[in-house]
């Protein structure tokens, strides 16, 4: 609903504004701006997920249980902290799924493209590079290659399956 909307902005707007300007994570204000949308899509898809759950779900513990289990599994099989080829094939399919994977991808494209990094020759271990570009091409699972429109679209495109879903669920109970 509108409410929902509406929370998941003022959440995204409160949670973006203070650590983004603190860090300095990058000067330029259409980068901002892209990033609190982006971050602002990425808890509005979460908040699509956990409403299938509550729909889903008649007891609000087991709900809750089940809602953080999956959070977690996305969260770590977002590509980021483990390459989909080290685990085992079965689970896979989790990184495809997981909104948290696109909102790293296109995040740290955000906070890394455009940036220079100081110091890079005098470093003696966990450089990255020289420029935003070079880090993202030096983490795991990351890469400067990344479309941050796609990523905002398949998030949204997730969003609205869900809602789609969430209604379904809704229409079937009554």
């Amino acid at each position: 609903s509108c409410v929902q909307v509406i929370f998941v902005f003022m959440t995204s707007t409160l949670s973006v504004i203070p650590y983004y300007w603190i860090d300095n994570i990058n000067p330029d204000p259409s980068v901002f701006l892209a990033f609190w949308l982006l971050q602002f899509s990425f808890l509005f898809t979460i908040e699509s997920l956990c409403v299938i759950f509550s729909a889903l779900i008649p007891n609000f513990i087991i709900a809750l249980g089940v809602t953080v289990s999956t959070l977690s599994n996305f969260f770590v099989f977002n590509g980021l902290f483990v390459t989909p080829s080290s685990i085992p094939w079965v689970f896979r399919w989790i990184e495809y799924i997981s909104p948290h994977a696109y909102a790293t991808r296109g995040l740290s494209k955000l906070a890394f493209s455009g940036q220079a990094f100081s110091g890079f020759d005098d470093c003696i271990a966990s450089c990255f590079g020289r420029d935003g570009d070079e880090v993202l091409d030096n983490v795991q699972g990351l890469s400067s290659n990344v479309n941050v429109g796609a990523m905002f679209g398949v998030l949204w495109a997730m969003a609205i399956g869900l809602r789609i879903g969430h209604w379904l669920i809704l229409r079937e109970k009554s």
